[in-house]
């Protein structure tokens, strides 16, 4: 073989060789970003389950605590029950206020995802672009009534229990 050729195979080689890397490059990317999303979905998965969780430990509290209200009524003093009632409500209203808006966004994003799915001209990414707003949209808020729902939650518990406590210093002397 004469110069030429060998310098051109090499060449051709080489070229070869970057082509490969190249593709290998790609690959790992695609493994890595494929891998992310199934750890995206894990975990949102994980948070769906703990939020219903979380749903149903906070309404049998809402319940238990309404309940145990009831039974104060009219046994303590009026001031008493009616703060610790209008705590609980407070609570409770910032509580069911943001499961509203979840539902509300939650329909918003499904609606649009739809629209974009049936929408050949639109890209896929959108549904991802749109879901990560909506989720930075429902942090903003979980944040206030996080703190609303506990704050009045814990002050309305504390005079209920005042109000036992009251009850049965009242009962011993």
């Amino acid at each position: 073989m004469r110069k030429e050729q060998v310098d051109t195979l090499n060449q051709n080689f080489q070229k070869s060789d970057q082509v490969h890397k190249n593709h290998e490059k790609r690959i790992t990317k695609i493994e890595n970003d494929l891998l992310r999303s199934a750890h995206r979905d894990a975990i949102a998965q994980n948070y769906s389950h703990a939020s219903t969780y979380t749903n149903v430990i906070i309404i049998a509290g809402y319940v238990a605590f309404f309940n145990l209200w009831h039974l104060l009524v009219g046994k303590s003093e009026d001031w008493l029950v009616v703060l610790a009632g209008i705590s609980a409500i407070i609570s409770l209203t910032a509580f069911v206020s943001f499961e509203v808006f979840k539902i509300y966004t939650t329909s918003k994003f499904l609606i649009e995802s739809d629209k974009v799915v049936k929408n050949r001209n639109r890209s896929l990414d959108e549904i991802a672009k749109m879901n990560e707003l909506r989720k930075l949209a429902t942090i903003k808020y979980w944040k206030i009534q996080i703190y609303t729902t506990i704050s009045f939650g814990a002050i309305g518990m504390i005079l209920l229990l005042g109000g036992y406590i009251w009850g049965l210093i009242d009962i011993l002397f």
